[in-house]
């Protein structure tokens, strides 16, 4: 089988899915690896092909920009971002489908991916690596600007949610998708943070139940397989840190983020 894996973000997005398309090659499957050059030496040191998605510079910029890290405007800026690349994915990808032989394999915000699913009628896999990107009346996560509490009526949920999407998620990214599925011939999607970024074939949660408990009315194609314990490096751990973890009560560790370059 030839796997097609797009996958976006900074080292902390990365290596679950280059862990996950090492393991798919050591299975006998042919893999090739969609991403920014800044990401080329890991995904070619474990074997796997690989296809330029923006240079190394271009993500630097990116991330150096402090617009992605306002609590305000930060979404806007990666989404935007991550839209003006939909063209140049998508027709970078198409030559390498081979009908009846092509699985496609994408990140919560592999937009190309579905895309790509829906327009070459291939199977395909959303895999994401928190809980939170799942819709849900029930225990809904406490994230920036949302607070609904379990005991809140469920309509009041539910208009919260069509509101958010059809007044600030949809017109950041369902018009750039839509503009090129109209060229496609594909109908236009809408309320895309709802249904449509979550793959009908299969979803992976890459984290086990007890970090995001399956709700009700989660997609019933999600599986959770708990968490990616993959790392690159061959040298193990420094023998300092090794007997600092081996002393005392275990650690609790906390980063903002492998791209996080404003933190104090």
């Amino acid at each position: 089988m030839r796997i097609l894996i797009h996958s976006f973000g900074s080292y902390g997005d990365m290596y679950p899915f280059v862990g996950l398309g090492k393991e798919l090659k050591d299975r006998g499957h042919e893999v090739l690896f969609y991403a920014n050059s800044r990401f080329e030496p890991i995904i070619k040191a474990m074997g796997l092909g690989f296809v330029e998605i923006g240079h190394a510079e271009e993500y630097e910029r990116f991330i150096e920009n402090p617009e992605i890290w306002s609590e305000h405007r930060g979404l806007e800026h990666l989404l935007r971002g991550l839209l003006n690349f939909l063209p140049q994915i998508y027709h970078d990808t198409v030559p390498y489908i081979k009908p009846g032989e092509t699985l496609i394999i994408g990140s919560t915000l592999a937009m190309s991916a579905r895309l790509i699913q829906d327009s070459h009628q291939i199977p395909g896999v959303t895999v994401h690596l928190a809980p939170s990107i799942f819709r849900t009346l029930h225990r809904v996560p406490s994230m920036p600007g949302i607070f609904l509490p379990e005991w809140l009526p469920v309509s009041l949920k539910q208009a919260f949610f069509w509101f958010a999407d059809k007044y600030i998620m949809d017109p950041l990214v369902a018009d750039g998708i839509n503009k090129l599925r109209t060229k496609l011939n594909l109908p236009p999607v809408n309320r895309v943070f709802r249904e449509w970024i979550h793959s009908p074939d299969l979803v992976i949660g890459m984290f086990p139940d007890w970090f995001g408990e399956p709700q009700p009315d989660w997609p019933e194609q999600v599986r959770c397989t708990g968490f990616p314990l993959f790392d690159d490096t061959e040298n193990g751990l420094d023998e300092t840190l090794l007997s600092f973890l081996a002393s005392g009560d275990p650690p609790i560790v906390f980063t903002a983020g492998t791209a996080m370059k404003y933190g104090d």
